[in-house]
């Protein structure tokens, strides 16, 4: 016995395979636009001109700045030589085209760490410093390591061997910025902090 949705009393659709085609054939695109939307507005095309960073709400005054050795000690915070580490560890083990989906996902957690942690760093340094700090920051951050993990990335996004989650904000922003071949690594820089206007600080 053929089964049926009734929608109305004078109409009913008949539920049978050619239905069910026709359904598919109707519905798929329009799944797909939509997704087409959803995706354009998480991903955006354009890489943005610098990263969003987490900053106070009122302005925030400049404050003189230290000396070479202390704000480049700042700039790395505690953790970046060993994060570093690690994710060259990882890039090592997740050879383009020959990574599992365990290296994939150990190689994604790693340089997501590193970059976060990397982002917080600079952030910090910018809101104290202004441009001044960005400039000690982007001297810290381009050793020979740091452009590896830079340019690992951008073979792996490529390869689809980093697990791009574009529903994390940060990380959309980072391998926007860093896999657009107009930008790079020299804007991969958090965006102007609210500063005081003048006399009010």
């Amino acid at each position: 016995m053929a089964k049926s949705i009734k929608i109305t009393d004078s109409l009913e659709i008949p539920v049978n395979t050619t239905t069910v085609l026709i359904a598919i054939v109707v519905l798929v695109p329009v799944v797909g636009h939509l997704l087409n939307i959803f995706d354009n507005l998480v991903s955006p095309a354009a890489a943005p001109i610098c990263y969003n960073s987490s900053r106070l709400n009122q302005p925030v005054a400049l404050k003189p700045i230290p000396l070479d050795s202390e704000i480049e000690v700042e700039a790395l915070g505690g953790h970046i030589p060993e994060l570093r580490e690690k994710a060259l560890e990882a890039q090592y083990s997740c050879q383009p085209g020959r990574c599992t989906p365990a290296e994939q996902k150990a190689y994604t957690g790693a340089v997501n760490s590193y970059l976060s942690y990397r982002m917080q760093m600079m952030a910090r340094v910018e809101r104290n410093y202004g441009e001044a700090g960005l400039d000690v920051a982007r001297y810290v951050f381009s050793t020979p390591e740091d452009k590896n993990i830079e340019n690992g990335l951008i073979v792996r996004h490529a390869s689809g061997d980093y697990q791009y989650n574009r529903m994390l904000t940060a990380m959309r922003e980072a391998v926007t910025i860093l896999t657009d071949p107009t930008r790079g690594r020299r804007y991969f820089v958090p965006c102007p902090s609210l500063r005081p206007e003048p006399g009010q600080g």
